[in-house]
């Protein structure tokens, strides 16, 4: 049905999708896995010419698919376009910003939020956040999805995967590192005093931990956004928020 011969895609110096050959039986269900940003959904628009490749071929039932007029041969194919739910009309920014502004958050908490969580979602802020849905890659659309879910601090967030290959395959592996980027250290902080460098309410756990590790200190003292101390922090505190 469908025969995809040395297919390749290239933005500049970029290469999306490279050299792939592969073939699709009729009446046959074919799917197609990888990382976010592996070039699965450029793939998928080089078939029905969305996306003009660089190099190769895809034939149609032995056809060469460059052989018709692109809006002819796309209505003899169906897509399914992927989608989070994404707002179309608002920027990634807004997207995220989308409950905590029900929820009344102050623009300034909302702005560092989205920024925060672009950084972990591996989306610059400056790069990113003005950008509208349709400008983003099926892998960012996901991420940004998931950066909305995340935005308005949930107390109850479902990821588990069943090996180390989904965890790598999903981008978990470092899930450690990105719960204690999601939760502040006053939301941490230990009822008690502490003698040490102190460390804003406001600051994430791997910012608690990463002061805490470079000046060899054995607790942190968090304070509230008076000055005044609101608990401490130590090592094993920080690692405990950060533990499945």
């Amino acid at each position: 049905m469908i025969s995809v011969e040395n297919l390749t895609k290239q933005y500049g110096a970029n290469t999306v999708v490279d050299d792939v050959s592969m073939t699709v039986e009729r009446n046959s269900i074919t799917v197609i896995v990888g990382t976010s940003g592996s070039g699965k959904s450029t793939l998928l628009r080089m078939i029905n010419r969305l996306v003009e490749p660089s190099s190769g071929r895809v034939l149609l039932e032995g056809r060469d698919t460059r052989a018709e007029p692109a809006h002819l041969l796309r209505r003899r194919i169906g897509y399914a376009i992927q989608g989070h739910g994404l707002f179309p009309h608002r920027t990634v920014a807004e997207n995220i910003a989308t409950v905590p502004k029900l929820l009344g958050w102050e623009p300034a908490r909302i702005r560092a939020r989205v920024a925060e969580l672009l950084e972990i979602f591996q989306l610059d802020p400056a790069s990113y956040a003005h950008l509208f849905p349709h400008q983003l890659s099926g892998g960012q659309q996901q991420r940004v999805g998931v950066a909305r879910a995340l935005a308005a601090e949930p107390a109850v967030l479902l990821k588990r995967p069943a090996d180390p290959f989904v965890a790598r395959l999903t981008g978990l592996a470092d899930r450690a590192m990105r719960l204690l980027s999601l939760t502040t250290a006053g939301e941490a902080a230990v009822p008690g005093e502490a003698a040490g460098p102190t460390v804003a309410a406001s600051a994430s756990l791997r910012e608690a931990l990463s002061q805490l590790l470079w000046c060899g200190a054995d607790a942190l003292v968090v304070l509230d956004e008076q000055g005044r101390p609101r608990g401490h922090l130590t090592v094993d505190a920080i690692l405990a928020r950060g533990r499945p």
